[in-house]
Order: C-alpha cells, then structure tokens, then sequence
C-alpha cells in the first residue's frame, strides 16, 4: 500500500539515509514544498532552488554572481591576491595593479590623493633619494645648481669665498674714475685729482683768492634815498629807519613802467586799484579773525564768477533774490537738458529733461497741505475724476482690479490664476530642505522619506516594519493556524480558475459559477465544497 504522509514522530532519527531510499524515490511529486532538517548526510545532488543556510567546507560550481555574502573569513585568496587582516598581500606577477574608474581618484589616509599620475594633500614625501627633476623653490640647499662669479671668484653657495680688494689681497677691476679722477680739476686755482686733500688760500690757508670785480666794496658808490653807499658799512635812510623823509615825487630810475614788487604782509587802510587783483594759485581773502575762517567778506555790487567750479564750503547759505535762476547760458531747451539740483550724499536730484520737457525727481515728494493740479496726472483728470469721488460715500471701498499677465493671470473681476510651473521650490516659505529625498507636509514643512530596504534578492517578499526600521518577510503561505474566528469568501465565482497542480482547494458552499467561467481541478488535487 502506498503511503500518503510520512511524519517524523514516526521515524527514529536517522532513520532513513540513502541506503534505505531508491534511486528517484523521492521527487516533487512526493515531497511538500520544501524539506526542512537539523542534518543532512551524504551528498546531495541536483538543483537547490530557495534559500541555503548553515556552514559548508567548500562551495563549488556556484556563479560568482550567486554569491552575494561570506560571512566573516580569516583569510580570503583571490587569484594571487591574498587578504589577511589589515593586509593585502601578492603571490605572484611584477606589478600590484590599483586601477580605478575613468574619472575616480585614489585616496589615501582621508587626506592624500593620486589622480592620473599626480600626488596632492601629501604634507611631507621623505626619501634618501629623487630620481627625475623636482620643480619649485628649496626652503634650503647646500649648492646652487651653476656656480656664480663674484669679484672674479666663482660661487656655488658650498662653502665661503675671499674677494681680493675686499677681504683679501689683491685688487678689484673698478675701470674707470674711482680712486682718482681721470682728469684733475683746479678749485681755487688749486690742481684737485682726489688723491689727497687740499687747502685752499683764503678759505683754509694764508693767501688770497681772485675776486675780481667789486666784492667787499662797491667799484661806485650808490645813493640810497639820499644816502651814500658804498657797501663798506650799514646806512640808516631818513623816513625808513631813521627820522626825516624821503623824497617820492618822480619816478625811481629802476621802476619805470609797471614792474613786479614782491613784498611780506602790508597793513593799509582803503586800497584803489585800477586793475587787477592778482595772486598765486590759490588765493585767500582772509577777514579778521584770521586764520579761524571767521568774519564777513563784503562785495558791494555785482559778483560774477568766470571759473569752471564754484565751491561753498558754509554750513547755510541765504539768498534774498526772489528768482533763483540756472543755466542761464542755455541757448535752449536741449541746451539745458539735465540742468537742476543734486544733494550730495543721498543721491537725490531735481533735473530737468528735455525730451518729456519735465522736471523728473528720483526720491518720493512728501507734501504736507493740498495740491492743485492743472491738467492731468498720469493721463488722468483729477478734477473729472474727483467729480466721480464725490459721488461715493465715505465708507465705500471702490476697486477695479487691473489685468495681469505672466505668472499670475487676472482679470477684470479680480479672478486670478496661477501659470503652471509659475512657483518653483525658492518661492515656497516652507520649513527645512528641498531635495530629491524630502517631501512637503501639510504643516508646510520639508521631512525626509524613510529610505526603504534594498529590493534585490526580496522577490514574492512584503514590506513589514518594527515601528522603527523596515525590513522585507516571506508570506507565509504554508500556515494552518489564525487568530480569525471565520475564514470568509465570496460565494460566486466571476472568473476562470485553475487550482494547482498537487494541490486541493477547500470552499464553503454553496458556490455558484457564472456563465462563461470554469473552475479546473487538474489530476489528482481535489476541491471539496462543505
């Protein structure tokens, strides 16, 4: 008699091994979905399809992309790469090749990086010796890399040098007049070539020097205001430093014409003048007191200034004129473009503009008070338009909503809409960071999303979490157990069914099939309806 079901409350362990079973004697067709065992002994042979779990001695014949895990191993040989705690060690070949992507960088210690063949971040290469050239400045070096000649003696920084004139016998190339000149001069008809000193007769020896010509007396003496001089000794001139006066009726014999008098600080009473006022560069009118910039400058009639710039260093400036004219050269209109006020500081101007032939401010105009209009202001007519105010009442709110365009489109009746894409992530006032892993909130805020488990190797799995991480589990399908009171189903059957093969399927009557539909029930499985 053959047997249905084999269970292992029935069978001793060990019971059954591969002495005991023939050859194809177990197969899918005798065997649930799966077969679970604390040991298996002897070889097993064929597909293993599902999960594997425990230790083996060795695994052959597996693709290398099936194995996604090894757990921890001591020692790891690929090839003639071996790995073996903090080293990684070669056992064969000339060269240990690291060969990173187009594009990637190694790094090492965090902080040092080769790239295509160039070492940064390195802060010291220490080494007995550099084969190939280094480029750059050396902090220090025992030898310039070509010797240099200094005072005809060859230098290359390896150890001192003497330079004969210098610090050694011997003499320097000075070509040319250094230690005597070429030529000697005569000062004080005395030879001078610069070899030694000199002494000169009449300055620093007994003797005389020619000075020929009138120098310690005149050839000729001269009558200064009266006074005879000879340049021998001081005179006193009557009316100058001495009582009595000069005679000024004339024209002195030196100052005919009108000639340039340089003199200190004159202290007079009224000055006419029948010409110019002239002085240096700059030129100061100085009232008591001064030096203070104090006093009172007085023009007694017109002032006309013929320079490029007027400047007004005062703190206030008071103008009676009634008329305060500018640009007066301007033969017209164009003439006088731009012409106006400008506040230094604070940018503001008043100018005028020829092409609208307008005054154009660039700073709001605060008015305390009414303003009277005569014609329109910005093309409406206030004195129209106010007629139409005065028949609103006081509390009334009156509106036209204007039209929009771009972004936000509105329309006379105050509708507006919101253009698509009109509002990026900038203009949002939300809370936090946007980026390709957050989302908006209702309360306006920016979260991040739970990043979800890796979905490889998780096939026909769900998605269940612990409240605090997300993890995939199996279905389990094979279950004969619930926490349900009742299983419940419909009772009629809208579509075509197969149940699977080597299965038997279970329904609660009755079970109605609508027309058009089949239930298949294959060979051997059954379906029961109780």
């Amino acid at each position: 008699m053959a047997l249905t079901k084999i269970t292992s409350s029935g069978i001793a362990d060990d019971a059954i091994d591969s002495v005991h079973l023939a050859d194809g004697g177990v197969d899918n067709a005798h065997l649930a979905t799966g077969i679970s065992a604390s040991k298996l002994t002897g070889t097993l042979t064929g597909d293993v399809t599902g999960d594997v779990s425990g230790s083996a001695a060795t695994v052959t014949g597996a693709a290398q992309s099936a194995i996604t895990s090894l757990g921890t191993l001591t020692t790891l040989s690929v090839d003639n790469i071996t790995i073996n705690g903090n080293d990684i060690s070669s056992t064969a070949g000339t060269d240990l090749t690291l060969t990173p992507l187009s594009g990637q960088q190694l790094v090492l210690d965090g902080t040092v990086i080769v790239d295509a063949g160039v070492v940064t971040g390195a802060t010291s290469i220490t080494s007995t010796a550099f084969v190939g050239g280094l480029t750059g400045n050396a902090s220090t070096a025992t030898a310039l890399a070509n010797a240099r000649t200094l005072g005809g003696v060859s230098f290359d920084g390896s150890a001192n040098i003497n330079l004969p004139g210098v610090n050694t016998a011997g003499n320097q190339n000075t070509t040319g007049s250094a230690a005597t000149l070429t030529t000697a001069r005569t000062l004080g008809g005395v030879s001078f070539d610069g070899s030694a000193n000199i002494n000169l007769p009449g300055v620093n020896a007994a003797g005389s020097q020619n000075t020929t010509g009138s120098a310690a007396t005149l050839t000729t003496a001269r009558t200064l205001g009266g006074v005879s001089f000879d340049g021998s000794a001081n005179i006193n001139l009557p009316g100058v430093n001495a009582a009595g006066n000069q005679n000024t009726s004339g024209t002195a014999a030196n100052l005919s014409g009108t000639p340039n008098i340089t003199v200190g600080t004159i202290s007079s009473g009224n000055t006419t003048t029948t010409g110019y006022l002239r002085g240096p560069t700059s030129f100061t009118i100085d009232p008591a007191t001064h030096g203070d910039n104090t006093g009172t400058v007085v023009i007694a009639g017109n002032l006309q200034v013929d320079g490029t710039t007027t400047t007004i260093n005062s703190t206030t400036v008071a103008i009676d004129d009634l008329n305060f004219s500018i640009a007066t050269d301007a033969a017209d209109s164009a003439a006088a473009n731009n012409a106006g006020i400008t506040i230094g500081g604070a940018g503001a101007t008043l100018l005028y503009t020829h092409a609208t032939t307008s005054w154009d401010m660039n700073k709001p105009l605060n008015v305390t008070g009414n303003i009277g209009v005569s014609g329109t202001v910005d093309g409406r007519d206030v004195a129209t338009d106010g007629t139409k105010l005065d028949t609103v009442a006081t509390s009334a709110n009156l509106y036209v909503h204007p039209n929009h365009s771009g972004d936000v489109v509105s329309a006379a009746d105050g509708a507006m809409t919101i253009q698509t894409d009109a509002v990026d992530i900038a203009m949002l006032s939300a809370t936090g960071t946007a980026s390709s892993s957050t989302y908006l909130r209702g309360d306006n805020a920016w979260s991040t999303v739970d990043a979800l488990p890796s979905q490889s190797g998780h096939a026909g799995k769900y998605l269940t979490t612990d409240a605090t991480d997300a993890s995939w589990a199996t279905l389990d399908t094979d279950a004969n157990t619930t926490t349900k009171g009742l299983y419940e189903h419909e009772h009629t059957i809208d579509a075509n069914y197969s149940i699977s093969s080597g299965s038997n399927a279970l329904s609660a009557g009755p079970i109605t099939i609508d027309t058009g539909y089949s239930v298949t029930v294959p060979t051997g499985s059954t379906w029961v309806i109780v």
